[in-house]
């Protein structure tokens, strides 16, 4: 809770904690604790997941050097990174993190649904909040719900979390239980709460990922591709529905259809082919973690932040080597979590509630961000980046634990059978 406390509160930890180096306490508290309650470093081999971590903290510390960019932002993301490598010691932090995620969820959910139907609700709360952030009239007035969060955008990304999380819980849930209705039901208020927000990105690839989730997931069951239709069929109907009642669904998919013309995507445009010629005059090592927000930005008409696709801003930063080992993570990752997920199938019973859960969870987040990054930025916002970090990570780790004991059993037991041929 102390490593992630900037996650779930979003942009209101700067409104509770308005001092960030409080926070990186907080961080190194997390740390410091799950160290304590693990008795410190045990003997553990090296995986892959801790030389990715190693890597991108190089990568993080080297262009903080190069680029004199943020402190906070810099330590942010080595404290994570530290975190992660501290945390594999331990197997019980990431049911935790899951539940405390979807929790965080319901708050997102209440939030959107109230400021929804009480604009003086919203009007006293949230520009208040954010005296900075000039456009909540607009913003509200044009149905983009920022909820309790500064930006649309957030919100969005805090009500993607919260749709695939709960999504999840009602997945992996005993079949007719209460439980499962009500994380139905969750999931549902959690989607229509990210209809309102507008964000067709978020939207369309938490759909996305959760679908295709659905495909990898076999759960032993004939007519699975019945199944698959059917949800296909409902998916469609709601779509129909959806546009023809529901304002904000209509303008979501109107919005789709008319991109050309689209101030963002011209300015996403510009972004890209900015960070394409950085790349192509630094191909081998690019211009340091975090340059081009303080770099290259700028010079696009005097605008700042990130290219809004982590790929190209990977190669303008990272170059060559640096991309080809975040692809090669990005590719790893998603294997050894649909390869769990696909084995639940046939070991049901070897895989308890709350396992079968993450690996569900962790898939369709992954393959969320794999999408999202084409045209956001997910692996430099400060409320999204921990969470794939925090999915993708322990996911490999345990997808190397199921191996090594998979393993000593055939061994185990093709012992057994030695021994008892040997006794016949």
């Amino acid at each position: 809770m102390c490593n992630y406390f900037a996650v779930y509160a979003s942009s209101l930890s700067s409104v509770l904690i308005p001092k960030y180096s409080v926070i990186l306490f907080f961080q190194a508290a997390g740390i410091a604790l799950i160290w304590a309650a693990e008795g410190g470093f045990r003997k553990n081999k090296i995986d892959s997941g801790d030389f990715f971590c190693l890597f991108v903290i190089l990568l993080v510390a080297v262009g903080y050097c190069i680029n004199n960019a943020a402190f906070t932002r810099t330590a942010n993301y080595i404290l994570m990174l530290i975190f992660l490598m501290t945390a594999k010691r331990s197997q019980r932090w990431e049911n935790r993190f899951v539940k405390l995620m979807a929790a965080a969820g319901v708050f997102y959910i209440i939030t959107t649904l109230l400021m929804y139907l009480d604009s003086e609700l919203y009007y006293r709360t949230v520009p208040a909040f954010y005296p900075s952030e000039r456009r909540f009239d607009w913003w509200y007035q044009s149905g983009f719900m920022t909820g309790i969060t500064d930006h649309n955008t957030t919100n969005g990304c805090m009500l993607s979390i919260a749709t695939i999380f709960w999504f999840g819980f009602w997945i992996s849930a005993e079949p007719r239980s209460g439980a499962k209705r009500v994380y139905a039901c969750l999931t549902v208020l959690a989607f229509f709460c990210l209809i309102l927000t507008k964000k067709r990105g978020n939207l369309l690839f938490s759909v996305m990922g959760i679908m295709l989730a659905c495909y990898f997931h076999d759960d032993g069951k004939k007519r699975r591709f019945l199944k698959y239709a059917c949800i296909l069929t409902a998916a469609l109907n709601f779509l129909l529905l959806g546009y023809r009642f529901m304002p904000s669904l209509q303008e979501i998919l109107e919005r789709f259809q008319d991109m050309s013309g689209d101030e963002n995507i011209s300015i996403r445009l510009a972004m890209w082919q900015a960070a394409l010629k950085a790349f192509a005059e630094n191909p081998l090592l690019g211009i340091g973690w975090f340059g081009f927000s303080r770099k290259i930005a700028p010079l696009v008409g005097g605008r700042s932040g990130e290219a809004h696709c982590v790929y190209l801003q990977l190669a303008c930063e990272t170059g060559i080597f640096g991309t080809a080992i975040f692809c090669l993570w990005f590719g790893y990752s998603l294997f050894c979590a649909v390869s769990l997920l696909k084995s639940i199938g046939g070991k049901e019973k070897s895989y308890s509630t709350a396992m079968k859960r993450w690996i569900f969870i962790s898939t369709a987040f992954q393959i969320f961000i794999l999408l999202y990054a084409m045209t956001e930025n997910p692996l430099y916002d400060y409320y999204i980046n921990p969470v794939y970090y925090a999915m993708s990570i322990p996911t490999v780790q345990i997808y190397g634990r199921t191996l090594r004991r998979e393993k000593r059993e055939r061994k185990r037991t093709d012992e057994l059978a030695a021994v008892s041929g040997k006794s016949s």
